[in-house]
């Protein structure tokens, strides 16, 4: 029997931005916006809004509150969860198959520091493991 896991950290964020002025003079002209990421820019005019929208997407970058790891990883009997986390707190883990069929949901109290939790009897395939707080 192997299980193999795979870990998704899904983020997204919308944001309007609008501009104004403060001191001697409340108007902008404008303002030149910068993407470091595409190295692009953007002139707006002074009452533009600046609309950012948040690409849905899966992440191998992990919060700086919450660093997940599972080992062994294809699983054969037993694997385990090792969750860090920065602060005492509830966290919810999931299991689910391919199909987003939910295998297990345990609600578990993570402590300051190293978790870790153990994994086993489960058939075989592929299953996808969130962790939420």
């Amino acid at each position: 029997m192997v299980l193999l896991f795979s870990t998704i950290y899904v983020k997204a964020q919308d944001y309007n931005i609008s501009f104004m002025g403060s001191g001697e003079s409340t108007v902008v002209d404008s303002v030149v916006v910068e993407n470091l990421t595409q190295a692009t820019t953007l002139k707006l005019e002074g009452s533009d809004i600046l609309n950012l929208v948040g690409t849905l997407s899966i992440d191998n970058q992990v919060d700086d509150a919450q660093d997940v790891v599972i080992y062994p990883n294809p699983m054969k009997q037993i694997s385990r969860i090792s969750l860090y986390s920065n602060r005492a707190q509830n966290v919810e883990i999931t299991i689910s198959d391919v199909i987003g069929r939910t295998i297990i949901r345990s609600n578990v109290v993570a402590k300051m520091g190293n978790n870790i939790f153990e994994i086993s009897n489960l058939p075989s395939g592929i299953y996808i493991v969130k962790t939420s707080t």
